[in-house]
This record gives structure tokens, C-alpha cells and sequence, in this order.
């Protein structure tokens, strides 16, 4: 098993620009693990019953109907589901989710998920855990909403991280540019992606995935500062995926996608 890594003890000087690089990278992140609230997914169609008439004899009023829509999770149920500062280990410690004001460029569609308009037509989640003043840093989502909507919104999630290849995100002065290259973490339906970049000189690493389970999706990002492995990475998703599943059960089974 993957130790979860200690807070550093003494970080270089030159990672005193750790906290804007989280800043300009946490704003990629919203942009895609937020994109399920952009406003670009289509209405929901209204379905309509008619009742016919028969020679026999009326249908008990006791009958129940043919089919029932599954349920779906509540807020609380998907705040039980996230990654807590517990479960990745000693050092980690939740902090506040905020929006900033950076602008992305060098990605149309993550751009215009930026730019969308929010509708309540979705239930969300999201925490955001660091390790000390230079990470890593994870930030995670879950949604649900009706099966359809969501396969909507999970098939352009999917598209937009598998289409995208370069993406620069400035805040005022400071710009980082990220490339974009897939990567295969979580379960068999997963689509993830590796972001690389350098600021001041220093290495800028992440990792951000999407997944589906069930009657949620999930969206995980990871990211870290003067390292490039994906170990640590592969090993959050796995985790957050195994807790989701054992907190909501049959709701993030296969079973809740019809």
C-alpha cells in the first residue's frame, strides 16, 4: 500500500510561489470538475401518460406503476462520500473552496465552461484537501442528477479532456502554460488526463480524472509541485472511487445509470 506523503519539513526557497501556482491551477480544475454546472447540457424532456380504455374490468387502484426512476443521492450523502483529510493521511488538511478570477486560454471548450451560466438542475459536492503549504493538493467532486442529463454531461466531460492538448491559465501577471497528455487511472470507464508545466523554473505537475458510477460523477484532481510521478495520483483516485462506492451503495452501482 502507498504511504500518504508528510507534510515537508523544509521546502526549497524557490517554492514560495507554490501558493499562486495552486491558485492559477485550481481554476483549470474548477473548470473542468465544475463543468456539469456550466449550463451546457440540454432540458430534460417531459414525459407524458395516456390511459386507454379497455372492456375489462379497471386496473386495481393497488397496482404499482411500471417502471420507478431511480433515486438519486442527497447533498448529505454525497458530502459523506468525499475524501476527507483522514483518509489520505497525516499532513492533510481541508481547506476552503473559493472562486478566483483567473482566465484559461489555449482550450475553446474549457474556456467556455468557464464562461457558462450555472442552473439547479444538478446536486454537488466538492472538497478541496492540501498538505501543507506545498501539497499535493487534491480536489474532488461529485454530482448527481436524472440519468440522462448526466450522460450527456459525462459524455462532453469526457470529450473535453480527451480533445484538449495545450491550456494556459494567467492571474494578473502570472501565466502557467500545461500540456495535456492521457492517462489511464480509476476503473475501465474512466477518462483522466496528465498536466505538465513549469513556473519560476519549477516543475508543475497533475492529474485530473472523470468518472461515472452509477448515478454520480465523479471528478478528481491532483496536483503537486517539483515532482512528476503519478503514483500518489493514481492511488487518490483509486480511493476516492472506493469510498464513493461504499458510501452510497446501489447509487453508485451500474445499476442506478437506467
Amino acid at each position: 500500500m502507498i504511504s500518504p506523503p508528510a507534510v515537508p519539513s523544509d521546502p526549497p526557497r524557490r517554492l514560495r510561489h507554490n501558493i499562486v501556482t495552486r491558485f492559477v491551477l485550481a481554476a483549470a480544475a474548477a473548470a473542468i470538475l465544475g463543468s456539469v454546472m456550466s449550463g451546457c447540457s440540454t432540458g430534460t424532456g417531459t414525459s407524458t401518460s395516456t390511459s386507454t380504455q379497455g372492456t375489462s374490468t379497471a386496473t386495481p387502484p393497488s397496482q404499482p406503476p411500471r417502471s420507478t426512476a431511480p433515486s438519486l443521492p442527497t447533498a448529505a450523502q454525497l458530502k459523506s462520500a468525499l475524501l476527507s483529510s483522514g483518509d489520505l493521511g497525516t499532513g492533510f488538511a481541508t481547506e476552503s473552496t473559493g472562486s478566483g478570477t483567473s482566465s484559461v486560454t489555449g482550450c475553446q471548450g474549457i474556456a467556455d465552461l468557464l464562461n457558462g451560466t450555472a442552473r439547479n438542475r444538478q446536486t454537488e459536492q466538492e472538497t478541496s484537501l492540501a498538505a501543507g503549504q506545498t501539497g499535493p493538493f487534491v480536489d474532488e467532486v461529485l454530482m448527481t442528477e436524472p440519468a440522462q442529463a448526466l450522460s450527456q454531461d459525462y459524455a462532453r466531460d469526457q470529450t473535453t479532456l480527451t480533445t484538449c492538448r495545450t491550456l494556459a491559465v494567467s492571474d494578473g501577471s502570472t501565466t502557467i502554460s500545461l500540456a495535456l497528455s492521457p492517462i489511464h487511472f480509476g476503473g475501465p470507464g474512466a477518462t483522466s488526463v496528465q498536466l505538465d508545466g513549469t513556473l519560476d523554473g519549477v516543475e508543475v505537475n497533475g492529474y485530473i480524472t472523470v468518472d461515472r458510477l452509477g448515478s454520480v460523477e465523479l471528478g478528481l484532481i491532483y496536483f503537486q509541485i517539483a515532482s512528476g510521478s503519478s503514483q500518489l495520483a493514481s492511488y487518490y483516485v483509486t480511493l476516492a472511487v472506493a469510498k464513493a462506492r461504499s458510501a452510497l451503495g446501489p447509487l453508485a452501482s451500474p445499476l442506478a445509470t437506467s
